[in-house]
């Protein structure tokens, strides 16, 4: 027979210890009916694996949580094993509750293998007929898989009935209510009881939706379940606010923005109230974006200058700075700066920036570094005759294009702007200081002053007219005295004056045009006359 096969199976396998983390309790039976649990697994958990040995005429009820009522019951015969009207009432299952009423006192040993929690899925507003789903006394949260709310009701029975009641209260062993200061008793579910719970019909979260994190762009999905009366209805806030057309458990974000980060929460409301879901916190990571490119920069050598670049993404981001193909040491930051740039530091940079979620790499840019002009080689001082060729030079080193402007006593001299400057037929009023400024993009230097004398010769003064000496050059000096000078025959008088005592030189014109001679006159008017004339071609016609 099936139930002599199975009490043979028990005996065997209690007494081999087959079963993988095998457990065991016991259940003491009363006449009546007992709330009964079975807290392991053992097979699919059909009533004829885990209640083999149960006195003979033993009935079994459960209570159907969707139809809120007791199904019909199972029998034990001992000839047939049990005999269950539908699948329903064939099995009972970790964490399900039933009355299994004899006829008289029994302990009933239970075996099994450890049965791991699961979330629950067979309770609701309204009756439940439910146990701890180990071995061990759980709590109303562990027994329920939900919090306690204001109207929920625990009905203990702790000992056995014989007599069905009208109302569970009247056969519980205790009775347990949940108001807005809480329990009144705090119930306690033991092993092998099961308790009857009534759960309120206001909504209730069940499962609350959990936090998100997403990359710019993705997609994302915030959702909850609860428990309540229906119909049930949500609606979604963002920030408190409400979500137009959020109405439905699951929320679907496409595309989500940086705008889309914050706390969402989910309102769950029916005809007994409201329930406001944990806020669930949907983070938007965006990896990093160049907002201003670094840009190309010249610098003048010696002073500081600074690279940048501006880039938005998720914290933390991290900078590399990279110098004509390889990382800097140290070039970590958003900036790059350059206390003293020098020429060595002129290349091409780009930088890249990184976070968690992504890199991106800057436009590659060019730091170009100019050096100032310095002057290597003054320009010298120098005499020469009047009527001399001169050159003046300088020697400057620097960025190019250098520009040079020669300058006569701080005046700028037009169209002298090269390293040199030349004086055709120099003449004694271009005597003076000469410098050159010579420049760049990157500055100007002044070069030390040059004094360049021109010097003219002193005439040859004769008192002999007939044997006086020619002046080869066009332009000469005459310095001499008629001190000691004699008349000589024929000589010419001056200004109606009868000669007497005059020096003086031959001058022969060079070209056509006008002889410009000035003549500086002494302190007598005799020698002033002297001094001022000159025979060209004939007398001159000398002032009085």
């Amino acid at each position: 027979m099936k139930w002599l096969w199975l009490r043979m199976s028990v005996a065997l396998a209690l007494e081999m210890g087959v079963q993988a983390q095998p457990e065991s309790y016991v259940m003491e039976l009363a006449p009546g009916f007992n709330a009964v649990a079975n807290h392991l697994d053992l097979g699919d958990n059909s009533l004829d694996e885990i209640f083999p040995l149960v006195p003979d005429g033993a009935r079994l009820f459960k209570f159907d949580h969707t139809t809120q009522a007791f199904s019909p019951p199972a029998e034990f015969s001992v000839l047939a094993g049990w005999l269950e009207p539908d699948t329903f009432v064939a099995t009972l299952s970790p964490g399900e509750g039933a009355f299994l009423q004899v006829s008289s006192a029994v302990l009933l040993p239970m075996f099994g293998e450890y049965h791991a929690p699961q979330a629950r899925s067979d309770v609701g507003p309204g009756y439940n007929f439910v146990s701890c789903q180990t071995t061990q006394t759980c709590d109303f949260t562990e027994l329920m898989g939900v919090s306690p709310i204001v109207g929920d009701v625990v009905y203990k029975f702790d000992r056995a009935f014989t007599n069905p009641p009208s109302h569970l209260w009247q056969a519980a062993s205790s009775v347990n209510k949940f108001g807005s200061n809480g329990w009144d008793v705090v119930p306690e579910f033991t092993i092998g009881k099961s308790a009857f719970v009534l759960l309120s019909g206001a909504p209730r979260i069940t499962l609350q939706p959990t936090n998100q994190s997403v990359l710019l762009g993705a997609d994302a999905t915030l959702s909850g379940e609860a428990m309540g009366a229906k119909p049930l209805y949500f609606q979604w806030l963002f920030r408190g606010l409400r979500i137009p057309g959020a109405n439905d458990k699951t929320l679907g974000l496409g595309g989500v923005q940086l705008s889309d980060a914050g706390y969402y929460s989910l309102v769950i409301s029916n005809g007994s109230g409201a329930v406001t879901s944990a806020p669930a916190l949907l983070r938007v990571f965006a990896p990093p974006t160049i907002i201003q490119q670094p840009l190309s920069l010249i610098a003048i050598a010696g002073e500081p200058a600074t690279l940048g670049v501006s880039a938005a993404g998720t914290p933390p981001l991290e900078y590399q700075w990279n110098f004509n193909g390889v990382d800097l040491p140290g070039a970590t930051g958003a900036g790059l700066e350059f206390p003293s740039v020098q020429p060595a530091d002129a290349g091409n940079y780009f930088v890249s920036v990184t976070n968690p979620y992504g890199a991106v790499f800057s436009d590659v840019l060019t730091l170009a570094v100019l050096l100032p002009p310095t002057i290597t080689s003054q320009p010298s001082s120098q005499t020469i005759d009047a009527g001399s060729t001169v050159t003046l030079s300088v020697e400057a080193a620097g960025t190019a294009p250098l520009v040079y402007q020669w300058r006569l006593n701080g005046v700028n001299i037009p169209d002298a702007t090269n390293n040199t400057f030349t004086l055709t037929n120099a003449q004694p009023a271009q005597s003076g200081f000469y410098l050159v400024t010579v420049a760049n993009f990157a500055g100007a230097v002044d070069s030390l002053p040059a004094i360049l004398r021109i010097t003219v010769p002193n005439l040859p003064l004769s008192d002999d007219f007939a044997a006086s000496a020619v002046v080869g050059n066009p332009s000469r000096v005459g310095r001499a005295s008629n001190v000691g000078a004699t008349q000589e025959a024929g000589e010419p008088n001056h200004a109606g004056k009868v000669g007497g005592s005059s020096v003086g030189s031959s001058w022969v014109a060079p070209a056509q045009g006008i002889a410009v001679i000035p003549a500086h006159r002494s302190s007598t008017r005799a020698a002033a006359a002297s001094t001022r004339c000159w025979r060209l071609t004939s007398e001159c016609p000398c002032p009085p």
